[in-house]
Order: structure tokens, then C-alpha cells, then sequence
């Protein structure tokens, strides 16, 4: 019997640990993805800025029929010849 009036102590308290602890895992995580997307923003017209701010293993798809390339150095390229030629 006493494991479950353990279980009935335990529970709320786990429930309360959770609910005031893992808000504020949610909210930096929000912080800090807001914070990638306004930097990736103010960037728009500047590719090479903005490949400052990617991962190593993002993955470009690009065209018709669609291509993807998951190389990070071939992706760039790629980016920036289809703005150079967009551009002229």
C-alpha cells in the first residue's frame, strides 16, 4: 500500500516540477530560434551572410524536376551561381 500513496505525492509534484521547469526550457529555445530568424532576415539579400548562419548539414533543394544537394559547399555554389544569373 504505501507505493501507492507514494505515487499519489509524487505525481502532483512531478506534474508541477514539469510544468514550471519545462516552460522555461521552451521559452530560451523560442528565444533562441526567434533570435536565428531575425538574424536570417536581416540578411535576406546577402547570401554569404546568411550561409554564416546555416548548419553544416542543411540540405538545398533547388528546381524543376527538384534537386537535392546535401552538401553545404556544393549548396552555396549552387545558391549563389542561381543568384548571379537571377541577377543579370
Amino acid at each position: 500500500m504505501p507505493r501507492k500513496e507514494n505515487k499519489k505525492i509524487f505525481m502532483p509534484f512531478l506534474m508541477a516540477w514539469s510544468l514550471l521547469f519545462g516552460s522555461f526550457a521552451m521559452a530560451d529555445d523560442k528565444d533562441d530560434v526567434m533570435a536565428l530568424l531575425d538574424a536570417y532576415i536581416e540578411t535576406e539579400s546577402d547570401l554569404v551572410a546568411q550561409s554564416k548562419l546555416m548548419s553544416e548539414d542543411r540540405v538545398y533543394i533547388v528546381g524543376a524536376p527538384a534537386v537535392r544537394v546535401t552538401d553545404n559547399v556544393a549548396n552555396m555554389k549552387l545558391q549563389l551561381l542561381w543568384e548571379k544569373r537571377r541577377k543579370t
